[in-house]
Order: structure tokens, then C-alpha cells, then sequence
């Protein structure tokens, strides 16, 4: 076993997949448990890496907050066709800072700003998706002179802390190889593992 930092490794990655034109370079699956412990996946847009912080954004009063708060451990995969590699990733998580989420606010297609002012909590029951258009059609008509959309209070983020990172390289043959990285204090031990 040998000692590494596998987040750079994770984010040359990442930036490969995505300069390739991967179709599913920022897609995570992201895995939590509810507070009856039975788990739930679904797939969020990776959004940010700095300083080692991966990074995803989520609306106000979905089901993943709740889970969170009730087991801020998590597990996400990512998985690039491009690179045939899979990367998991078990995670501890903390919120969003303010600036950061000021940060990718500013990236934010107009109409992908204007969904998250109009008020329904993410996951919620509506009548129909009619009434859905309708209602974003009648905010996007009533901000349509209006510069600057301010950060919606529905607008949250998540950092994941990984404490344990495999990469899964796939082998035509199904001889995959198969390193994980688990961090034990400020250290990244490696390991190989069979396919």
C-alpha cells in the first residue's frame, strides 16, 4: 500500500471527460439515506472543484436536505464512457459557502435562474406540469426588462469532503483495474483491489 492525494487525480479527470465532450462528464449519482435508513439515488450536475471542495447545488426543501441532515455521510459515482472510468466516492458533507454559491449564481442561464424564484419547494406535488409553465411563462413575462436576477433563497449547496475515492478503470477483458484511496488522517492510503 502506498500513500497518494487522489483528488487531483479525480479533477485531471474530470477536466478530461469534460474536454472531451463527455455527455455525462458532470453527472453525479448521489446516494442517501432518509431517517428510516432506506436509500434513495438521483442524479445531480457536479458543479465546482477548488482547493480539493467538490461541489453540487440543490434546491430548498427537496428530500436530499432533509437526508443530509438526518446522515451528512454520503456516496456518489461518476461514471465517464469517454475515459471508461468510474470514480466513487464516500463523502462527508457541509454547506455551500455564500461566495461559492454567489460564484456559480453568476454562471446561471437566465431561465434556469427565473425556476428557482418561482417559490415550489423541489420534489413538491403540483396539479399538473401545465400549471408549472404557466407560472414560470408568468415570472419570466414579469422580470423580462429586469437586468440582474438576485440568488434565490431556494439556491443551496453542498461540499463533499471524500474520505474514501475509487477509480474504476474498465477493461475489455473485465480484468478492470480497481484502485481505492482511503484517507487515514491527512494521508491517502492506496489499495488495490481485485475486479
Amino acid at each position: 500500500m502506498e500513500s497518494h492525494d487522489p483528488l487531483e487525480l479525480f479533477h485531471d479527470y474530470w477536466k478530461t471527460a469534460r474536454q472531451k465532450n463527455d455527455p455525462v462528464a458532470d453527472s453525479l449519482s448521489l446516494a442517501t439515506v432518509d431517517d428510516q435508513n432506506k436509500p434513495h439515488v438521483r442524479t445531480v450536475l457536479l458543479k465546482t472543484f477548488r482547493d480539493g471542495q467538490i461541489g453540487f447545488v440543490t434546491k430548498a426543501g427537496g428530500k436530499k436536505i432533509a437526508h443530509i441532515a438526518h446522515c451528512s455521510d454520503v456516496e456518489c459515482c461518476l461514471s465517464w464512457p469517454t475515459l471508461s472510468l468510474q470514480v466513487r466516492m464516500r463523502c462527508t458533507t457541509t454547506e455551500m459557502e455564500n461566495s461559492i454559491l454567489d460564484y456559480l449564481w453568476s454562471l446561471r442561464p437566465r431561465d434556469a435562474k427565473i425556476v428557482y424564484h418561482l417559490g415550489f419547494y423541489q420534489s413538491a406535488a403540483i396539479a399538473s406540469y401545465q400549471l408549472l409553465e404557466k407560472k414560470f411563462q408568468e415570472l419570466k413575462n414579469k422580470l423580462k426588462g429586469k437586468k440582474d436576477i438576485p440568488r434565490s433563497k431556494f439556491y443551496l449547496g453542498f461540499i463533499l469532503h471524500p474520505y474514501a475515492i475509487e477509480f474504476l478503470y474498465h477493461n475489455k477483458s473485465r480484468l478492470n483495474k480497481r484502485e481505492l484511496y482511503e484517507k487515514k488522517g491527512e494521508v491517502w492510503v492506496k489499495t488495490i483491489l481485485t475486479p
